[in-house]
């Protein structure tokens, strides 16, 4: 009896051990990769996305896309990033921010977020090395998110050549949208859908007074496409 104990026990003990020490491993290396990504992601250039520009030059923007009022969405948004910031920044303890919360590195980080995020099942999700591929309006890779696995599944819809680029689809939308978004269009052969909003003194007034509750009467109608929002 004493022999089977202790046996057991030395076996378990070193079974824990091994475990623990193998926990231990992959929660470092679970670490490793996250830091690399957020280095990665600290390395993203933005000068060129319209939210950027906005802020860094907003007559040169007006300029460049009159007679669009896309110039006055890019301010309202540039605003909101500044807003934002400054809340943060005012209401959250200093310890949590770090001495580097600057509004570039937040600008930063709030584009990143913008041009990386997945949806996966009503969720937002960052997925490191998934956030790698370029748009294509005719993708040669197919994403899916397995829940059973919580695992991204990306999956070739053809044969591709060595060093042939992958690319995934960031969702059916517009030129409007790919912009505002991304900081890039399509040729407008390859455009799937369009957008139209109704912003600022566009805004059907009476309409919206009419058949809006009252909490709702200031948003923007959003029309696209495929969907209304």
């Amino acid at each position: 009896a004493n022999g089977a104990a202790n046996g057991n026990a030395s076996g378990d003990a070193s079974g824990d051990a091994n475990g623990d020490a193998n926990g231990a491993d992959e929660d470092a290396m679970t670490r490793r990769v996250w830091a690399s990504y957020a280095d990665c992601l600290l390395c993203e250039c933005f000068d060129d996305h319209p939210y950027w520009r906005a802020m860094s030059d907003a007559a040169a923007v007006k300029r460049d896309l009159t007679p669009s009022r896309e110039c006055e969405y890019m301010a309202m948004m540039a605003g909101d990033v500044v807003a934002m910031h400054q809340c943060l920044d005012k209401h959250v303890d200093p310890r949590l921010l770090g001495p580097k919360f600057d509004l570039g590195i937040f600008l930063q980080a709030r584009l990143c977020i913008l041009t990386r995020v997945f949806d996966l099942d009503g969720d937002s999700c960052m997925v490191p090395v998934s956030d790698l591929f370029n748009h294509s309006a005719e993708p040669s890779v197919e994403w899916s998110w397995d829940e059973a696995g919580k695992d991204m599944v990306l999956c070739a819809t053809r044969p591709h050549l060595a060093d042939e680029e992958l690319s995934i689809s960031y969702g059916k939308r517009s030129n409007v949208l790919l912009f505002r978004t991304y900081g890039f269009t399509l040729p407008p052969e390859a455009e799937p859908a369009w957008t139209w909003m109704a912003l600022g003194t566009a805004r059907p007034v009476d309409l919206f007074e009419r058949y809006l509750p009252a909490q709702h009467r200031k948003l923007m109608i959003h029309l696209e496409a495929p969907l209304v929002q």
